[in-house]
């Protein structure tokens, strides 16, 4: 079983993510990027919450038989997995309490996708906060 991640760092993280967007020079509108913001604050409390759930529990460990490089963070976990892997397992864990935010006119949930995949892309490749809520802004 996983050890926990204690509060505190998640708060660390945000109030990272949060500095980092602040020193924006993006092109998106800041409304958009804020509303990115409370897109990506939900992603993370989702892959938290659903990193201790089965379908998750069963993803991560298929995927740590799998071996390869651990390049990015299982999220709500200590563990890390491959890009590919990781992006695999938040996804699976951010929609496993199906909470996750809808796009009303499509419905569909467009954020879990974008941040499984864009926060473990991202992480792999050292990108900016800005970055990450530019892109998922796009996305949407």
């Amino acid at each position: 079983m996983p050890e926990p991640i204690s509060l505190d760092a998640v708060r660390q993280t945000l109030l990272a993510r949060r500095r980092e967007s602040e020193r924006r020079d993006s092109r998106v509108p800041a409304d958009v990027l804020h509303e990115s913001m409370r897109c990506l604050i939900d992603h993370l409390g989702l892959a938290i919450a659903g990193a201790a759930e089965p379908a998750a529990a069963i993803a991560r460990e298929q995927c740590r038989l799998l071996g390869g490089e651990p390049q990015a963070t299982v999220l709500g976990t200590p563990h890390r997995l491959r890009l590919t892997d990781a992006a695999l397992v938040n996804g699976i864990a951010c929609h496993a309490l199906d909470f996750d935010d809808t796009h009303v006119p499509t419905i569909l949930h467009p954020t879990t996708p974008m941040y499984a995949a864009g926060t473990a892309l991202a992480e792999w490749r050292g990108s900016r906060g800005i970055d990450l809520l530019a892109a998922h802004a796009l996305g949407y």
